[in-house]
């Protein structure tokens, strides 16, 4: 049991050590329909082409 406690807390140590170093190599946003704009009834994000843009945050409320 102990020993399995001390595998937990090792790992919970060291992994947000490694995450910190990987990098993100892709595109953050697709902007080959356009630039951004606000659509013609004003509620949603368009590419300047009327395609949708998707929009997605998150918060880890259950962390805190």
């Amino acid at each position: 049991m102990k020993r399995n406690l001390l595998l937990l807390f090792v790992c919970t140590l060291i992994f947000p050590i490694h995450a910190q170093d990987m990098k993100w190599e892709g595109k953050s946003v697709d902007f080959s329909h356009g630039r951004l704009k606000v659509s013609d009834n004003r509620r949603f994000l368009v590419f300047e082409d009327g395609t949708p843009f998707f929009y997605l945050g998150d918060t880890a409320w259950e962390l805190f």
